[in-house]
């Protein structure tokens, strides 16, 4: 007998009690539309002072749902990885906490992993500017001088079939979950940021599919978290790219993409140095550098281990 599809919802959450509510309240309406396979939501809340958690337990009427409550905030890749590890269903659905969901987002997405190839195990949709005048996302496009591009950012939407993207961003996306274990899910090292294109070039080389159908619908209203903490966005995805470059990329690629490479550090740092205070540049600079240099040891452990799991996987 065929077993039952089921997906499992995992928001990540730290003080979003300002967009939290419409978020529940559209993944339960797109539940409700959605008849057929089993759903579960659970809320991973990272350390929340606000009213995120009570907002939770009285906004969101599907039956089952769950809290993992962390005492402070351990990040958002692993938060996601103990959303993941509770989950009970074959695909999990990783949504930012300010979102907003269209009422067909599951539906349409159920009706593609029906019908999906073998190798598609990642599916996301069309993510709007608040207003859905504007697309944000239909998923990523990737340079090799480590550059990614949401795909299609700010054109006006067309009707589409279903495409084939390079990856996909984690704020609106649904994995199969027996894939992600294949790579160990999220790494941790990340903390914040990067920690998506990391995964979606780990699955793309080893010849995953990620598929975009552009008629799920999603609003995003942007920052909820990483707005109120003054340089974090630029100072993590400063430091993660290099972790990301030194974790994935095969001496050959660096050495051939060299300059491209430093190009575009260069423009990741001239932009932490325009979000940070003066009197930080320094001292945050040294961080990024030490932070670096502290995990190049086990960066490039990991990275001879996905070079062997690729030869591997072509033999």
């Amino acid at each position: 007998m065929k077993k039952k599809l089921g997906i499992s919802i995992i928001i990540p959450n730290l003080n979003g009690e300002n967009y939290l509510s419409a978020c529940l309240k559209s993944i339960d309406l797109a539940i409700k539309s959605c008849p057929g396979p089993k759903f579960e939501v659970i809320l991973v809340d990272n350390g929340s002072t606000d009213s995120s958690l009570d907002l939770f337990q009285a906004d969101l009427a599907h039956p089952y749902s769950s809290i993992i409550i962390n005492q402070k905030n351990l990040g958002f890749a692993t938060a996601v990885n103990q959303g993941i590890k509770k989950s009970q269903y074959s695909w999990v659905c990783l949504l930012n906490n300010d979102l907003v969901l269209d009422k067909l987002w599951f539906k349409n997405i159920v009706d593609q992993i029906k019908i999906r190839s073998k190798n598609t195990t990642t599916f996301c949709g069309t993510v709007f500017d608040r207003q859905g005048t504007f697309i944000e996302s239909q998923g990523l496009k990737f340079y090799q001088s480590g550059k990614c591009k949401q795909r299609n950012h700010h054109q006006v939407y067309r009707p589409l079939k279903p495409f084939s993207v390079w990856g996909s961003s984690a704020a609106a996306v649904v994995y199969h979950k027996k894939t992600l274990k294949l790579v160990n899910n999220f790494d941790p090292i990340f903390f914040a940021y990067i920690e998506d294109v990391d995964l979606s070039y780990r699955l793309h080389h080893l010849n995953y599919q990620t598929l975009c159908i552009p008629s799920s619908f999603a609003y995003h209203f942007g920052g909820a978290t990483s707005d109120q903490m003054d340089n974090f966005r630029a100072f993590y995805t400063t430091r993660n790219w290099w972790y990301f470059i030194f974790k994935n990329y095969p001496c050959s690629q660096i050495i051939k993409n060299i300059f491209p490479i430093l190009k575009e550090r260069l423009r990741n740092y001239f932009w932490f140095l325009r979000s940070t205070k003066f009197i930080f540049w320094l001292p945050h600079t040294l961080s990024i550098t030490f932070q670096i240099l502290y995990r190049l040891p086990n960066l490039i452990k990991q990275n001879r281990q996905f070079q062997n799991l690729l030869k591997s996987n072509q033999t």
